[in-house]
């Protein structure tokens, strides 16, 4: 069985500065590990949404769509996911200040429609939250 010694105090110190970090190695080492651990733990919330769009829950599964009424712009909410979802929809003007919300059920492949008979014109400028359990959500700003 063959051992392996040191020959001297002085060989062991040479060697372990021979294969050892540099104190810039060191830092930048430290530094990366500290951006790595804050993007993935988004602390202290600097990063949320680029953490929510690649960790987080997908978006909510609607599509948005628009079409011409008798009375004007008509919104147009298309469940995309393979179970009823229940939506929260907010509109918001902010010209006007005004807000306005409406909870949909929308069975799959099928859609909700909000307009004037609904209670809300839309209008360019206006941006619609859509939100559920389960689901991150979303934004939509609306322009023609």
């Amino acid at each position: 069985m063959m051992c392996l010694t040191w020959k001297s105090r002085r060989e062991q110190n040479r060697w372990m500065k021979a294969n050892s970090l540099t104190k810039p190695q060191v830092i930048v080492i430290a530094i990366i590990s500290f951006l790595a651990l804050v993007l993935y733990f988004d602390w202290p919330g600097k990063f949320g949404s680029w953490h929510a769009d690649h960790f987080g829950p997908p978006p909510v599964p609607v599509k948005f769509s628009v079409r011409d009424g008798f009375t004007g712009k008509v919104a147009v909410f298309e469940n995309d996911y393979d179970k009823t979802l229940s939506v929260s929809v907010t509109f918001s003007n902010p010209t006007f200040k005004e807000s306005k919300q409406y909870n949909l059920v929308i069975p799959p492949s099928e859609n909700r429609e909000i307009g004037r008979l609904e209670g809300w014109i839309l209008v360019p400028g206006e941006s619609i939250k859509l939100s559920s359990d389960g689901w991150r959500t979303r934004i939509i700003e609306y322009s023609e």
